[in-house]
């Protein structure tokens, strides 16, 4: 997951998530993303600077839920 600037060329930020994670849909998408890796665990990210806002996991029993 990375924010691009178009006009430098370069990654404002970048943060590697393990084959297999899914993109968070966010209510926010201008404010906020995230990610949620096959074991279960999320984060949630500052659109704009790439910092982590929340991190948490998903209960093993309602990881399929979440995730079909």
């Amino acid at each position: 997951m990375r924010l691009y600037d178009p006009q430098t060329g370069e990654d404002v930020w970048r943060k590697e998530f393990p084959a297999g994670s899914l993109t968070l849909k966010t209510l926010t998408p201008t404010e906020t993303t995230g990610c949620l890796t096959p074991d279960g665990r999320f984060e949630v990210l500052d659109s704009r600077t790439g910092q982590v806002l929340s991190h948490a996991r998903l209960d093993a029993d309602r990881l399929k839920a979440h995730t079909e």
